[in-house]
């Protein structure tokens, strides 16, 4: 396995954006809600080939098994659990939180809105690759890749897919709660 490094310049130099953006089109094709993206944003600038979570391997005469196969939870744990990379990994997560990770890794990434309800974030962010604007949305540890879109979805629609989030998860919440976050997210 090669050595890898959890620094800014590391992470640049590695991000393989292209596979880490088929890999999003995979989990939102097939609505992997608790698919594990910050995972997957590691795997694809540690590992030069990275398989699919939650997907059965073929195991066959052919079958060779790779540095993901080997490695991946120990790199998890690395980076997740090891205090010598806390710096790093809250920059990370406050980066993913505020929508700037991607383009901080990447310009093919370009955040295009980023609405803070409470603890919750939701990031419209548009990759160059593939002409894609991927819809996540992020709370605590999770991380999730919502929806896909052609064309960029207006800040109504965005409100419109969240509060349709929250009445699915909660029908009897009071959506007038978060009406001050949507007006100003509309207005900004």
């Amino acid at each position: 396995m090669k050595k890898y490094h959890f620094t800014l310049d590391y992470f640049k130099q590695n991000f393989k954006y292209r596979n880490f953006c088929e890999d999003l089109d995979y989990v939102i094709k097939n609505q992997i809600l608790d698919y594990p993206i910050d995972a997957i944003i590691l795997h694809h600038t540690i590992f030069d080939k990275v398989g699919k979570f939650m997907t059965p391997t073929k195991i066959d005469e052919n079958y060779q098994e790779t540095d993901w196969d080997k490695y991946s939870e120990k790199v998890d744990n690395e980076f997740f659990d090891n205090k010598k990379n806390k710096k790093f990994k809250d920059w990370f997560l406050k980066k993913r939180d505020s929508g700037l990770l991607l383009t901080s890794l990447n310009s093919n990434f370009t955040l295009i809105h980023n609405l803070n309800i409470g603890f919750q974030y939701f990031s419209l962010i548009y990759s160059k690759f593939n002409n894609k604007y991927y819809f996540f949305e992020t709370w605590e540890e999770w991380h999730i890749a919502r929806n896909s879109f052609s064309k960029e979805p207006s800040k109504d629609k965005i409100i419109e897919m969240i509060k349709k989030k929250y009445k699915d998860s909660d029908p009897k919440i009071e959506l007038s709660v978060f009406e001050e976050d949507f007006n100003d997210f509309l207005n900004n």
